[in-house]
């Protein structure tokens, strides 16, 4: 039975120090895998990876891993939010291609709605065609053309959730349709989609659920709020604290640190996802000096992430900042 990944929170770019050491962090990658915790999007052009987690301890320890127990060196980017993206409203596209393959002529031709939702599946495909316009051998194939698209990252530069793309009609010729000419025609269709499509970000919430003894309550919830964080609860037992409350992910980077600097190492925490919410952009969509890699001006001051990562070299915030694939909730 396959392990059930939570959806990543945090996420580091990361690639080969060597160019010859490539093979051997995709198989070090491979058993990391085995960890829940864990995800990875590989990228089939320069061959690196942007490894995901929930929060900074599993990438410290993902890290050290790779150094202490395969002896990889790698290359890593800061860390960053991974976000989500959500249409704003319907949006419709039409793709059609028509080319020559050996002499032989394709053609296919395919128009698509896609759809914001609030509830169920992180993403639905829904074959509406009427009249058999496009013969039923054909519609597998425009659902892969889709998953090409949103995979690129044609609508978003972050991945598409929360989303029902309807197949509404198309054209077939019966000497030039194939499975190729469809899949690059439903492909086509969600880039034309995309050129109209207005999204808006999602950003993780995080419920925090923190330990402290009480003499340290007040600096803790005074942090708190310099995070932009809320405090839902505080219970008292026997001089400790617990403290219940929601911060957003791209508040937290760091927070290991300053918690145990807070609490002169007394105090711990654990977190999980709440929920994604929408996060409006304010400032420069391109700030190149915060801490989170993510086209938004971070709301509190910039905090930088408390990732120990043993002997890896730092690259610059752009150099690898790619599309990921499209992700479940």
């Amino acid at each position: 039975m396959a392990s059930h990944r939570a959806p990543s929170i945090i996420e580091a770019p990361l690639g080969p120090f060597r160019l010859d050491d490539g093979e051997r962090l995709r198989q070090a990658l491979e058993r990391l895998k085995e960890d829940p915790a864990l995800d990875f999007r590989f990228d089939a052009i320069d061959g690196g990876v942007t490894l995901g987690a929930t929060t900074e301890l599993q990438l410290e320890i993902a890290m050290w891993r790779l150094w202490h127990e395969f002896g990889l060196r790698v290359r890593v980017g800061r860390p960053r939010i991974a976000y989500r993206s959500q249409l704003v409203r319907s949006v419709e596209g039409e793709g059609s291609y028509s080319n020559s393959v050996g002499g032989a002529a394709r053609y296919a031709r395919v128009r698509l709605i896609l759809w914001p939702t609030n509830a169920g599946p992180a993403y639905v495909f829904e074959n509406n065609i009427a009249g058999g316009t496009i013969p039923p051998e054909f519609i597998e194939a425009v659902a892969g053309g889709v998953q090409d698209a949103l995979n690129s990252g044609a609508v978003s530069s972050h991945p598409l959730v929360r989303l029902r793309v309807e197949l509404v009609d198309g054209t077939s010729q019966a000497s030039a349709s194939t499975n190729e000419a469809f899949r690059a025609a439903a492909a086509l269709a969600v880039i034309d989609a995309a050129s109209r499509a207005e999204t808006v970000l999602l950003e993780p919430i995080m419920l925090l659920s923190i330990v402290t003894p009480k003499k340290f309550l007040t600096g803790v919830t005074s942090n708190l709020a310099s995070r932009n964080g809320a405090v839902l609860s505080v219970e008292e037992t026997d001089g400790t604290c617990r403290i219940l409350a929601n911060v957003a992910a791209a508040e937290l980077l760091g927070y290991s640190a300053d918690l145990g600097f807070m609490t002169q190492g007394m105090g711990t925490y654990t977190q999980r996802l709440l929920q994604y919410r929408p996060r409006a952009a304010k400032g420069d969509d391109l700030d190149r000096d915060s801490h989170v890699g993510a086209p938004l001006r971070p709301k509190s001051p910039l905090r930088t992430s408390n990732m120990m990562l043993p002997e890896p070299v730092e690259l610059g915030a752009d150099d690898m900042d790619t599309p990921g694939p499209l992700l479940a909730l």
